[in-house]
């Protein structure tokens, strides 16, 4: 398999601060050993690959510097029907539960669900915004996760959530 440009392009721009000892392949990653130039400084071989749109990996062992890069998956943002559907679950089961805890029955008279929604409200917020900060955190550093997904419990279950959670489909820079 050919490397690609922007695989080239990062080992060219890592050639300006260092001197290439050697290259290989490793899984879906291309690895490149390296030193730096005599008078560079230290972090010169992070600056030098920063701002390209690639996964970059870097590691220092004894007196042997590599890098191991790979191309970016492109991620997609968009929300799928599943976050909606479930999202929307949700607030059906943490209303109820709220409902249900408020003393309606909501089975014999389902109108009395919407007097769940302070519980539900404030449930789905703390969820919310606990999801999000991690979502927010996880995309500041480049790692590639998806919204928010939110898990509805049935009526018997308490609280009428099991929780929330995203999903990394990238690896984690070092």
């Amino acid at each position: 398999m050919a490397t690609s440009v922007k695989i080239e392009n990062g080992v060219q721009s890592l050639s300006r601060v260092a001197i290439i000892d050697g290259r290989g392949k490793l899984r879906d990653r291309e690895v490149v050993f390296y030193h730096l130039m005599d008078g560079v400084e230290e972090g010169a071989d992070r600056a030098a690959l920063e701002g390209l749109d690639l996964d970059i990996d870097y590691y220092h062992e004894n007196d042997r510097s590599y890098v191991m890069f790979r191309e970016r998956i492109p991620s997609s943002r968009r929300l799928s029907r599943t976050h909606v559907l479930l999202f929307l679950a949700t607030v059906l089961t943490t209303l109820a539960a709220g409902a249900i805890l408020n003393g309606n029955d909501v089975f014999r008279e389902p109108w009395t669900i919407i007097r769940g929604w302070p519980f539900s409200l404030t449930l789905l917020a703390i969820l919310g915004i606990h999801e999000s900060g991690h979502y927010f955190y996880a995309r500041r550093h480049r790692v590639d996760v998806s919204p928010p997904y939110f898990i509805p419990a049935p009526p018997p279950i308490i609280i009428g959530t099991f929780g929330a959670f995203i999903k990394m489909r990238g690896p984690i820079p070092n």
